[in-house]
């Protein structure tokens, strides 16, 4: 446990309450390892953001258990409050409640409260202990951004003075996932800014958005191409800069090849096809090449040998499998893509990979995965049920119309088909790419409702056989928001180019506000597949060529809509193990999950058919007892294969969180 951990924890003994009222407006407890270290002591957090919601949790799992032991019975409760008066909170709550506060301010009296505030929660035990250490003496604003860049992000841009400095810092934070908050990129931006030496680079947009920052590679490596001496061939649209001779970047360079190697691999950078190579090139630019389908399975293979050595351990953090996900998502996509030769030499170590990912997850998923729901939403959604919250945050920031568009049974690795397509198809169009957990199990009618609800799936108990109630969750999450009804939108069923008139008509309204879209097409692919993923990977290709996703998005953004593609649940490769003597489906076409709305009937089915997996996380009604298929297998048919979801593997599990906008 971490010195942070400690100091927090220790402000909640376990023998003085039931009920412990934490005002907490800088978000402190929304660490991802003082949540689980709280849970481990016997108590759950409840964020106090819907009074309602609120009070239908807590009098029906807490307040009667309470009453009823007389004692101090597991599990207590920390109501977060985001303000700092709890008496603002309902009279019995504040009664029976112990009050802890938690201010940044005071924890870290030394710093400046207005840079500390704009750190995310992870970082606040690395704060703690360079505090701890160094911060002696206030210090002001300016003086608190060095401290923070220096201690947490291991950056100085007073040391930055070389073009290959500034591109191995610049990688090094977007690859690891420790990119500093925007007032920390500012203080970056401005000391570079004042050297002179940086005046050909736009450095507040490299500095400030990973999609700047690719792009500029892209443009470049098609440069650092040209000057080794190869010819592009006319395939290759990558859009030229709006700057026509855009700065040369040090490729070559040790400290930065390292990292654009590793982005070519995980699909970050697309390899630029070439008609000819110069006598002598670098055997490490080949990986930026594309000349045949052979380079092709020179990724996948590259991909298989590095990623077996990366699936995250059990005590890795959730933004360790967010990012494992995309990087196994674009090994899949390049696999689903092979001619069936190449493909069929790689398909058992593909299997081997995929058992040793999904074994690593469910034990993950064991420990962590009843945390997530209470993470932070502010930098991005964690689980489906955030994504209402973010939209509404992103609406209120900006002010601007709002589309979701949900790929119903989208997989993070069928996306990036589709963002391949895009970026030759609408090379205008640029894509920020997130991923969030689904909901256990990965069926249809429970991830759609939480997707446009905000709701936990045991707070839409009774519609959770069904997506009947979809357009009224999403329209009372925005009137609940101060929205009136004509200014939301919902519509399913979107599948080809003349479903586009319907939007067209919808969004011409000035009172259209906000969107809901759930398009089916991939969805009916998944479930009618005859010869697995790789055979939907090539019926995507054909959907893509009738134009209708390019002009989905166009006809959004030229509306003035911030658009957000998601997906409800992915999909996997599965053979058939038979089905289980006793239970039910609440989704027929989610073969990878058996529900069970008794204990009994639940055990006798892990009791008649071994190896079934038994995850239980707490998010579902009292009633709805899950078990799950093991990897790679499904309740069908013994031997039959099928393509189908409902299980906890991350094919089904991880899915894509992407913002769409113009370059």
């Amino acid at each position: 446990m971490s010195a942070w951990v400690d100091n927090i924890i220790r402000r909640f003994p376990a023998t003085v309450s039931h009920l412990w009222i934490a005002t907490d407006p800088d978000d402190v407890l929304l660490d991802e390892q003082l949540i689980e270290s709280l849970g481990r002591l016997g108590f759950d957090l409840l964020d106090f953001d819907d009074p309602i919601a609120f009070r239908a949790e807590y009098e029906a799992h807490y307040r009667p258990n309470w009453d009823v032991a007389g004692t101090i019975a597991a599990p207590a409760l920390i109501l977060r409050y985001r303000r700092h008066d709890p008496n603002d909170l309902p009279w019995d709550y504040v009664n029976r409640g112990r009050h802890v506060r938690l201010s940044l301010a005071e924890l870290f009296p030394n710093l400046s409260y207005n840079v500390v505030k704009s750190l995310d929660p992870r970082h606040l035990a690395q704060l703690y202990d360079a505090y701890k250490q160094h911060a002696s003496q206030p210090l002001g604003d300016a003086a608190t951004k060095d401290f923070l860049l220096t201690h947490i992000f291991k950056i100085s841009a007073f040391l930055i003075s070389r073009d290959e400095d500034l591109w191995r810092e610049l990688l090094r934070c977007y690859y690891n996932d420790q990119h500093p908050p925007a007032l920390l990129t500012e203080r970056i931006t401005e000391t570079l800014a004042a050297t002179g030496k940086f005046k050909d680079y736009d450095l507040s947009a490299l500095w400030s958005s990973k999609v700047a920052m690719i792009d500029a590679l892209q443009q470049g490596w098609r440069t650092h191409l040209k000057a080794l001496g190869a010819e592009l061939t006319d395939e290759d649209s990558t859009p030229a800069s709006q700057n026509s001779s855009p700065p040369k970047i040090p490729f070559s360079h040790p400290d930065v090849r390292t990292f654009v190697d590793s982005m070519f691999l995980d699909g970050e950078l697309h390899p630029i096809p070439v008609s000819r190579l110069p006598e002598g090139i670098p055997q490490w630019v080949r990986l930026g090449i594309s000349v045949s389908e052979q380079s092709v399975m020179t990724l996948v293979e590259d991909a298989l040998r590095t990623l077996e050595a990366e699936i995250p351990p059990p005590n890795s953090s959730h933004r360790d499998w967010i990012s494992f996900a995309g990087r196994y998502a674009e090994l899949l996509k390049r696999y689903h893509l092979l001619d069936f030769t190449l493909a069929k030499s790689v398909e058992q170590q593909i299997g081997s990979l995929r058992a040793r990912v999904d074994d690593q997850l469910a034990k993950w998923l064991k420990i962590h995965y009843s945390t997530l729901p209470s993470l932070p939403v502010a930098n991005g959604p964690v689980v489906l049920g955030h994504i209402p919250r973010f939209l509404e945050m992103k609406r209120g920031a900006e002010g601007s119309r709002l589309a979701l568009l949900v790929f119903d049974g989208m997989a993070i690795d069928q996306w990036r088909q589709i963002k391949d397509h895009l970026a030759r198809s609408s090379p205008q169009i640029s894509c920020e790419e997130m991923a969030v957990f689904a909901w256990l199990p990965t069926l249809t009618s429970i991830c759609r409702q939480s997707i446009f609800s905000g709701l936990k799936p045991r707070e839409f108990a009774d519609s959770i056989d069904s997506t009947g109630k979809e357009e009224s969750l999403w329209s009372r999450f925005w009137i609940d928001r101060g929205l009136r009804k004509s200014a939301i939108v919902f519509a399913k069923g979107l599948k080809r180019n003349e479903d586009l008139v319907s939007i067209a008509d919808a969004i011409a309204g000035r009172n259209t506000t906000v969107m809901g879209l759930v398009v089916d097409s991939l969805d009916e692919l998944v479930h009618g597949a005859v010869f697995g993923k790789r055979g939907i990977s090539g019926q995507i290709g054909h959907w893509l060529e009738t134009g209708f996703v390019d002009q989905l998005l166009i006809t959004l953004l030229d509306a003035g809509f911030q658009v957000y593609v998601t997906s409800d649940h992915g999909n996997t490769d599965a053979i058939g193990i038979g089905r289980p003597r006793v239970g039910e489906t609440s989704e027929l076409r989610g073969e990878r999950t058996r529900v069970y709305r008794s204990e009994p009937l639940r055990s006798q089915a892990l009791a008649d058919m071994p190896g079934l997996l038994d995850l239980d996380f707490g998010s579902l009604p009292a009633d709805f007892l899950p078990v799950f298929a093991p990897s790679g297998k499904a309740f069908v048919g013994k031997g039959e294969q099928i393509v189908s979801h409902g299980g906890a593997s991350l094919e089904e599990l991880l899915v894509p969180f992407v913002r769409i906008a113009y370059k």
